[in-house]
């Protein structure tokens, strides 16, 4: 019986998710420990390269810590965060640490094979035109799982 009530109870403690959708499609539900991480890659539209933007989820708000690319263009500063550096024909601007908020949206382009990229995990965001929307949510882990499974079911 003590163990029906503590399965109980930790399926009702609220925990910290990392949610992936569209305006009306869920893509997935990751769980967001403190110092959790994930990366937007995307092909710059006009350049054609690759580059990452490099996200960390603390303490409930999502943050952006740093930034990769292939060559400067219209729009991009000459430095931000605490260092920027060439490396592997990079531009890396690391220690950038600025508070987004609770929610991040991306709007896709018809070239751009944006991803999301959080550990193993690697997401299509395909839907040309589309605005994914990444956001943090605090809720009990039965509706977690609940919204996970119908992900599964679909």
């Amino acid at each position: 019986m003590a163990v029906i009530i503590i399965g109980i109870a930790l399926s009702c403690t609220p925990k910290t998710y990392l949610i992936l959708k569209t305006d009306t499609d869920i893509k997935a539900i990751l769980p967001a420990a403190a110092e959790n991480t994930f990366t937007i890659q995307w092909q710059h539209s006009v350049e054609k390269e690759l580059w990452e933007e490099f996200f960390k989820v603390k303490e409930d708000a999502i943050y952006i810590e740093g930034t990769r690319f292939k060559t400067f263009g219209a729009g991009v500063p000459s430095s931000a965060g605490n260092d920027t550096y060439i490396k592997d024909g990079w531009v890396h601007m690391v220690g950038i640490d600025r508070k987004i908020g609770d929610e991040l949206r991306v709007r896709t382009g018809k070239t751009t094979a944006h991803k999301f990229i959080a550990g193993e995990q690697s997401i299509d965001m395909a839907e040309p035109g589309a605005s994914y929307i990444i956001e943090t949510r605090t809720m009990p882990v039965v509706q977690a799982w609940s919204q996970k499974l119908l992900l599964v079911l679909r």
